[in-house]
């Protein structure tokens, strides 16, 4: 699972990463509308959240700033933001290197290594991802329900950073995606999980747990 910047957000994005001490025209000022060039030259400062935004302005394009779609662009800037240990981009990245979407080169290897990089900073989708590469048998990592069940108990209890943007419905969707016939211990797993996503209490969390 991939956590995307939408272009909608940008306006609102950018009022977020920027410092007081680069307050300029560009702040504060709703007559001029925020340029590439402008979140370039934050990114070009070392802003991990301009640099995250980058890739995904690149990836998909954006009609009203002008982007047109550049993958060799967007690899660029989330590889930089991943770098300095931003954990959208790091999760991003390997998932990306999992599926091999947007261009980038699929590699398992290094779809592990940087969702554990985001998991260890105690990001929810990125410990989530861990899981399910275990619960599916993906990744090219051996198939482990209780290695699946630890990083989805690991997810839950991180989720109360609330840095896990997504549904039920579309997490479930993705483990049946990935994971083929289950088996009565795997459904078991799994609606724990999704019940607590649909309704992260303790008592959902309580019920992981106790798989």
């Amino acid at each position: 699972m991939k956590k995307i910047f939408l272009s909608f957000l940008i306006l609102l994005s950018i009022s977020i990463f920027v410092s007081a001490k680069e307050n300029s025209t560009i702040i504060g000022n709703k007559e001029k509308k925020i340029t590439i060039e402008d979140i370039e030259r934050i990114a070009k400062k070392g802003n991990t959240d301009a640099l995250n935004l980058l890739s995904w302005i690149y990836f998909t394009g954006d009609k009203e700033l002008k982007v047109e779609k550049n993958n060799e662009k967007g690899i660029y800037y989330m590889n930089k933001a991943a770098e300095k240990n931003q954990v959208n981009s790091m999760t991003d990245l390997g998932w990306l290197s999992f599926t091999g979407e947007y261009g980038v080169k699929k590699d398992n290897k290094k779809a592990v290594y940087w969702n554990e990089k985001a998991s260890n900073l105690k990001f929810a989708t990125a410990t989530y991802n861990l899981g399910l590469f275990y619960y599916a048998g993906i990744a090219d990592l051996p198939q482990d329900l209780s290695k699946a069940k630890k990083y989805w108990v690991l997810s839950a209890e991180q989720w109360a950073s609330r840095n896990m943007d997504t549904t039920a419905e579309g997490i479930l969707k993705e483990i049946n995606q990935y994971s083929g016939n289950q088996t009565k211990e795997m459904l078991m797993l799994r609606d724990a999980y999704i019940d607590f996503v649909r309704d992260p209490s303790r008592s959902n969390l309580k019920k992981l747990k106790s798989i």
